[in-house]
């Protein structure tokens, strides 16, 4: 990857030239540093996806009727997703992260007005279109967020970045379902892509569209597959962000169906989902305590206790609302792990690499979005809804086991 790249003030990092530009102007004169001005862009981007976070699987959910259907539309969709992630690389490569971003905000755009369609099949096509345009815009932060900032800055600064994704995952689910119950159907949908026209104007403002980030990708994407599988420790962090993310996806797709199922209405079950991603508030403290006692020992104990939950939600026979504590307590223990975010891959990836492995990384929030609906979609032909929870469980246990492999020092 090429970049020009000159020294920046202390404390904010190696950024190019045209960066250090903005550095000077649009950040000082608010008075705020460019760590904190870019972290705001993690803010607006997680609003892009949180507004239909809740509304998609329960719109889905009122459009086919069943758990069962639902978890064969998310399937199909995660599958387009996850052909996206892996075709990626050879897009940035010819239109750089810059034009992939303003690119993926057109793509999320023309989501949001297939997802109006009365057409099951736009419905879908909506939705693969939805995932890989947020799979694109997490592919570009990332390059972005490795080229700006130096290694022994990335740590410190994931607290930062996941703060201001839990802020905006707050304030989503509830304003998506809200939005949809007490105003037009389409409001959601015509909100989340004015989010994404202010985000894309902000990215702007920023000058991350003057930035050069253009590298030469191999024209195979297979290959960077096989080169990040051969790499353990990028396998260890891909697991691990596909156990995480997957339970969140879990909760987020399966818990809402599981409360209105139960008898609670549409907008208690956003109200839930909001406060149950307001326990991820206490990231940095995880973060600190990941950061005194070792990531490795705070991932063990976190991926153990989130397992837990996965089966008490499965096992407890409780009324509606007492569900909805457990489903914040499940959250709340999913916090923990979201305390190391993505340091195990920021840590392991290589310098040379860094597009064409975030790119693979990626796929680990398709593969996540995917193996709910199919876990689901095996495991409701014999139980009850509880149980994918429990199977979740399971899946996290596994993985608490494999943190074993993390380094000491990470």
């Amino acid at each position: 990857m090429s970049e020009r790249v000159a020294s920046s003030r202390p404390g904010q990092g190696r950024v190019t030239a045209s960066a250090r530009d903005v550095l000077a102007h649009w950040p000082a004169r608010l008075g705020v540093t460019w760590n904190t001005a870019f972290a705001t862009l993690f803010f607006f981007l997680p609003l892009n996806r949180s507004i239909l976070l809740t509304a998609l699987p329960l719109t889905a959910f009122e459009r086919l009727g069943s758990a069962e259907a639902v978890s064969f539309l998310f399937l199909s969709a995660s599958l387009g997703g996850i052909i996206a992630s892996l075709n990626l690389p050879p897009v940035v490569a010819r239109l750089g992260c810059s034009g992939t971003f303003h690119l993926a905000s057109l793509l999320l755009i023309s989501a949001t007005v297939a997802l109006l369609s009365d057409s099951n099949v736009l419905f879908a096509l909506g939705m693969v279109a939805y995932l890989a345009a947020n799979t694109a815009f997490d592919v570009t932060l990332s390059v972005y967020l490795m080229q700006l900032l130096p290694r022994n800055e990335l740590a410190r600064f994931e607290p930062r970045r996941v703060f201001a994704m839990v802020a905006a995952f707050c304030i989503g689910p509830y304003l998506g379902v809200y939005m949809g119950e007490h105003g037009p159907r389409w409001l959601p949908f015509v909100a989340t892509g004015c989010v994404a026209l202010v985000t894309l104007t902000y990215f702007r403002l920023l000058g991350l569209h003057r930035v050069s980030t253009r590298y030469k990708a191999d024209p195979n994407p297979l290959k960077n597959v096989r080169r990040f599988w051969g790499q353990p420790r990028l396998r260890l962090a891909w697991s691990a962000a596909c156990a995480r993310s997957g339970f969140w996806a879990t909760l987020f797709v399966y818990a809402p169906i599981l409360m209105v199922s139960s008898g609670l209405d549409k907008v208690t079950a956003g109200t839930v989902m909001s406060v149950s991603v307001a326990m991820a508030f206490a990231v940095p403290l995880w973060a600190r305590v990941g950061f005194k006692y070792g990531l490795r020992k705070l991932l063990t104990i976190a991926y153990a206790a989130t397992g837990i939950m996965g089966f008490v939600l499965w096992l407890a026979d409780v009324e509606p609302m007492a569900m909805a504590l457990l489903i914040i307590a499940a959250a709340a223990t999913a916090s923990m792990i979201d305390g190391a975010g993505n340091v195990p891959f920021l840590r392991a990836v290589r310098g040379a690499e860094r597009a064409e492995m975030a790119g693979v990384y990626g796929t680990f929030r398709d593969v996540s979005q995917l193996a709910p609906p199919a876990i689901a979609a095996v495991v409701l032909q014999f139980a009850a809804l509880p149980a994918v929870f429990g199977v979740v469980g399971t899946l996290l246990f596994g993985q608490a086991y494999l943190c074993k492999y993390l380094p000491r020092r990470m």
